[in-house]
């Protein structure tokens, strides 16, 4: 069934045999395939450097007119515009404003004029698929009901949808395409497709693209810098499968609805998450790691995920680049997919994480408290503890070179007597109570009035001086320091070092009491 005018429209005297035979083609709801008009002829490739017959010529004023004159419209059947092998020529393909009430496909050709489509109303597909395009393509503002196809194209000069809305799929699989590529504030309700070695030699612009389904860059080579921030993406991100970025990916404050993947693929510069949200999974690797440049760095600061996976099997093999910032980066789950053990992120020892958190650039300690925040929900305290230790060890290395040298000398003490009250570092408390203890023990043989047999009773004499508060026996306190047991105290020497130890008690035990009600073990 058409929509054809009850009267078909008059041909214009100046078209050539080539244009009218397309348009009787069209009108009889048939492909315009220009090398049924010349039976003779092979299939020309449109990226080939051979000058075509100008058998093939259209002008694009002849498309501007059947596409936007009104009985030319009407007289179009339901199967739209489709032409195939043809070359055309002329200053601009006018088509702003136009209303394509059927699909426009001009397809394995070379068209070497502007088009200008701004604030086009198709309500069908519109495609350009395996069609070289010389100049550059205009269709701000938009509107397309079918799926728009850039596909396996070669555009030499860019092209704009800036604000546009593509109601299905945007295809650009296998393209190459030189200058600006300018999809800001588009609205796609489908997928956005640049995959299969499409080639992208320009600044390639998605800032605040709103993505119904998934975008997908698997094995697409992206030559200048990506820009998807502010982006809203229903379904997955795919920077994956061997794509290559040779220059910076900016998802800053961007929303993936599903997973972030980046495994496989190779970038150079930086890639920049600040900000950004993923509903699931962040995976730096799948059936392998991602691969970095040796300047490539990653912020991942305040970036929020649902679940991490990396792969890492040492310090230099691994799915990381050399400089990455996880300050304010928070997940749920470590680990999201099967996996080697290599990748097996709970399973890995303590070390591997340290080592990991070492490398991050971030000026505050939130990533090994986060860490250890995961660790502790999954029921390991072990490693719990061993994050939070390094924790405070960063802090202290962190507070000596501000020069902040009360705190970090503060958090040395903290250490070494009970080691920040973490695990079963809280008993180093015992040794320092039994090294002080010898220790005045051995003060008053060798300077007091003890004989060497009476040590027993000196260590516990000793011991009584170093805990704060409790008294083992009062005697303890006269065999030191004077009393009704004896005529005369020990040697002055001997009391003073007596008074230091006690200090030393109540430090100790200062610290044992902070480290019971779990003082030690927040920042």
């Amino acid at each position: 069934m058409t929509s054809q005018s009850e009267a078909t429209p008059i041909v214009p005297t100046d078209w050539t045999e080539p244009e009218r035979w397309v348009w009787s083609q069209i009108t009889a709801g048939k492909s315009a395939d220009l090398k049924e008009l010349f039976p003779d002829s092979i299939t020309l490739d449109p990226f080939s450097e051979t000058e075509w017959s100008e058998d093939r010529l259209l002008s694009s004023e002849f498309l501007h007119f059947i596409l936007t004159e009104h009985d030319f419209v009407r007289a179009t059947p339901n199967a739209g515009v489709r032409i195939v092998g043809a070359m055309i020529r002329g200053a601009v393909l006018d088509i702003e404003n136009a209303v394509l009430l059927n699909p426009l496909w001009i397809e394995h050709s070379k068209i070497l004029c502007r088009i200008e489509g701004r604030f086009l109303r198709a309500a069908s597909s519109l495609s350009f698929e395996n069609s070289l395009v010389a100049e550059h393509v205009n269709l701000n503002g938009a509107e397309i009901r079918g799926p728009l196809s850039l596909a396996c194209g070669r555009f030499q000069n860019g092209f704009s949808l800036m604000g546009c809305r593509v109601d299905r799929n945007v295809e650009m699989d296998g393209s190459e395409i030189a200058g600006v590529v300018n999809l800001n504030r588009t609205v796609v309700g489908g997928t956005v497709h640049m995959r299969n070695q499409a080639t992208f030699k320009g600044y390639v612009d998605l800032g605040g693209v709103k993505i119904g389904a998934n975008l997908e860059m698997d094995g697409g080579v992206f030559e200048d810098t990506v820009n998807i921030n502010r982006a809203t993406i229903a379904g997955s991100a795919y920077l994956r499968g061997n794509a290559t970025f040779k220059g910076d990916v900016d998802l800053m404050s961007s929303r993936v609805g599903s997973n972030l993947e980046m495994g496989d693929s190779h970038f150079d510069g930086h890639v920049d998450l600040t900000g950004c949200v993923v509903a699931e999974s962040l995976l730096l690797v799948r059936d392998s790691a991602a691969r970095w440049g040796n300047e490539s760095s990653l912020t991942l600061r305040n970036a929020r995920a649902d679940a991490l996976q990396d792969w890492w099997q040492d310090s230099c093999r691994n799915a990381w680049p050399p400089t990455y910032c996880l300050e304010g980066f928070t997940y749920q789950r470590l680990g999201a997919i099967n996996t080697t053990n290599d990748a097996d992120m709970p399973a890995r020892s303590t070390r591997v994480f340290i080592d990991w958190l070492q490398r991050d650039s971030s000026s505050s300690s939130q990533p090994y408290e986060h860490l250890a925040s995961r660790f502790q929900s999954i029921g390991d305290a072990s490693k719990a503890n061993d994050i939070r230790y390094a924790s405070r060890e960063w802090q202290r290395g962190s507070a000596w070179s501000k020069g902040d040298r009360l705190r970090a000398f503060g958090l040395w003490l903290l250490s070494i007597t009970i080691g920040y009250g973490l695990g079963s570092r809280y008993f180093r408390a015992v040794w320092w109570v039994i090294g002080f203890s010898v220790m005045g023990a051995a003060v008053l043989v060798a300077f007091g009035t003890f004989e060497l047999a009476d040590w027993p009773r000196a260590f516990f004499a000793s011991l009584d001086q170093l805990l704060p508060i409790v008294t083992l026996n009062a005697d303890h306190d006269a065999i030191i320091f004077g009393g009704s047991t004896m005529d005369a105290p020990q040697p002055y020497g001997v009391i003073v070092y007596f008074y230091f130890q006690q200090i030393v008690g109540f430090v100790l035990g200062s610290f044992l009491v902070a480290g019971i009600s779990g003082l030690t073990q927040h920042n």
